[in-house]
């Protein structure tokens, strides 16, 4: 993170230049009006929402499948954490642990020959589906799809999170997801959450 700064030029024209140098962790921006006076300043060191991120997902070693579905509700795995700049939030044990806050999330899970499925976002703590996935279908054919849960929700204290995966058929080995088979970790289930408020 940089501080960016904008300045007027010493003729006074109303020409700005924006320095923004390679280190320096505060956010500040601040707009001089003509007579260099500054009128806007924002907080330094402070994360905008952006900023705010939780990212985890699940991550397997090369050619390693998503596992066996069951017919029926199963919770998906979670073993890593991509990105956390959430003070209180964590991972452990497929469970994710979010501060009180208003929340914006994009979640996916794939599922392969397993029929109907569908992914949710549980609040574990107290029982409830906070957000439902997209109804999807996968046949007996060589197909994979993905349940996609894009949305908004607030939790007004601590709260225990996970995702869960309804899945029409049990199919051994390959119904959580079949592998990519290349050099790199395998991709399955995979959360994106923004603290916006």
């Amino acid at each position: 993170m940089s501080k960016i700064s904008i300045t007027p030029n010493a003729s006074g024209t109303g020409v700005f230049t924006i320095s923004s140098p390679a280190t320096n962790i505060d956010r500040t921006l601040t707009l001089p009006d003509e007579a260099g006076t500054i009128i806007t300043t924002a907080t330094p060191n402070a994360l905008t929402n952006l900023d705010q991120i939780l990212h985890v997902r699940d991550e397997k070693p090369s050619t390693t499948t998503g596992g066996s579905s069951v017919a029926g509700n199963q919770v998906r795995t979670l073993n890593t954490v991509v990105s956390n700049t959430i003070t209180g939030a964590s991972l452990a044990a497929n469970q994710i642990t979010l501060p009180a806050g208003i929340y914006t999330v994009l979640a996916t899970a794939p599922a392969y020959r397993t029929d109907r499925h569908r992914i949710r976002l549980v609040n574990v703590t107290d029982a409830l589906v906070l957000l439902l996935g997209t109804s999807e279908y996968t046949t007996s054919s060589e197909v994979q799809t993905r349940s996609i849960i894009d949305g908004k929700f607030t939790l007004g204290a601590s709260k225990v999170l996970n995702i869960t995966h309804a899945t029409a058929n049990a199919q051994v080995t390959f119904g959580l997801g079949v592998d990519a088979n290349d050099t790199f970790a395998e991709v399955y289930t995979s959360v994106f959450i923004t603290k916006i408020g």
